[in-house]
């Protein structure tokens, strides 16, 4: 509390966990080693004081700037029907074209994150949204961000977020959007393999639980040479991607009487 002395207990902790991480190795620090195990490790020993299940917790990658931007329009009243946005910069980038193809349709709001579906967080960042808005469709990618999970990671986090959408979603129809290729040159072909690999296994979720698919995938891959850096597209490209998208979510809102 503002005021009030820290007191002596914090700085000690404080010197303790310094003088642990210092330099000087299992003569400097016994604990290092356990007693009368040969051959232990220091980090196989520090395994055996955690928590029961602690050294199972899964690795969360995240990157140099994790960002997140949501934008929800007309906010104040319900005339039309509510679309949503979700996924990461590629969405970002069409999402205002498809705002204003859709106009006069339905109010289309975003939210877009670099945050992967891996990360436990990621359905944290959709609550708040899904708990103050019906939206009668929700267009959701994601797949480019976190190349360091794995395929079975990918899996259980895009399985999760699914389930929560099918959940909190009141009644929201759920589209999933398959992943845009990145460019197809020899440096990245680990990475569109990736991108296609994770593209199978959403593509299997998505039958599993019945959500229709917007294959950018399939249409994106045909705009290779209308990139402008190795993720994103130029404003030709975005286009289409944008009427691609307004067009799909068309079929699902409700028809005027």
């Amino acid at each position: 509390m503002k005021g009030r002395p820290m007191g002596l207990l914090p700085w000690l902790g404080i010197l303790l966990l310094w003088s642990c991480a210092a330099p000087g190795g299992p003569k400097a620090h016994p604990w290092r080693e356990r007693p009368g195990v040969p051959g232990v490790s220091s980090q196989e020993a520090g395994r055996a004081l955690l928590p029961a299940g602690a050294a199972s917790k899964p690795k969360v990658y995240r990157e140099r700037i994790e960002w997140i931007r949501a934008w929800i329009p007309d906010a104040h009243h319900d005339l039309l029907p509510r679309v949503l946005l979700v996924g990461d910069s590629i969405t970002q980038g069409y999402y205002g074209r498809v705002a204003k193809l859709l106009s006069g349709k339905a109010y289309v709001g975003s939210l877009t994150t670099s945050l992967s579906v891996c990360d436990p967080k990621f359905v944290d960042v959709l609550k708040p949204i899904l708990e103050s808005f019906r939206f009668c469709v929700i267009h959701f990618n994601n797949g480019i961000h976190g190349p360091d999970y794995s395929l079975e990671a990918y899996r259980r986090g895009l399985d999760k977020a699914f389930r929560f959408l099918l959940k909190e979603g009141k009644g929201a129809k759920i589209v999933w959007a398959s992943t845009t290729p990145v460019r197809f040159r020899p440096a990245n072909q680990e990475r569109n393999a990736q991108i296609q690999a994770r593209n199978r296994v959403a593509l299997e979720l998505a039958q599993k639980y019945n959500l229709p698919v917007d294959d950018l995938y399939a249409l994106s891959k045909d705009l290779d040479s209308l990139h402008r850096d190795d993720y994103h597209y130029k404003p030709k490209a975005i286009q289409a991607q944008a009427r691609a998208v307004a067009r799909f979510l068309e079929g699902f809102l409700p028809k005027k009487k």
